[in-house]
């Protein structure tokens, strides 16, 4: 009998360590949850600002004239402006990824993926 009563107490230990975890675990996923929530909150400010669009617009303009600005003949780009273009394509890169991110994350991907605009 004693040892049954023991193995018992080690059982209800056990459920309550495991019920526990569990209440750990599903307050996590409510954080996270909840800043999914303000990321896409965040996402769909920024994507329904007209600054957004104008902004992107600018940056394709700028992206051009330097594009334009390169050098071909400059293969081993040797000259400071080859290395400061360079560095725009950089930037530019970095952020027309992030418009992708921003748009992504409002519409969703697919709706983003599909939508032929």
């Amino acid at each position: 009998d004693f040892e049954d009563d023991s193995c018992e107490g080690m059982n209800e230990s056990k459920v309550q360590e495991s019920s526990s975890s569990l209440g750990e675990v599903a307050v996590i996923q409510l954080v996270i949850a909840r800043i999914q929530r303000r990321i896409k909150y965040v996402a769909d400010l920024t994507v329904q600002s007209p600054w957004l669009e104008r902004v992107v617009i600018a940056l394709i303009l700028a992206n051009c004239i330097s594009l334009a600005a390169v050098d071909p003949m400059d293969d081993k780009c040797i000259h400071a402006r080859c290395k400061a273009l360079e560095a725009c394509e950089r930037v530019f890169t970095i952020l027309f990824l992030l418009e992708i991110v921003l748009k992504a994350t409002s519409f969703g991907l697919k709706a983003y993926v599909s939508n032929s605009w």
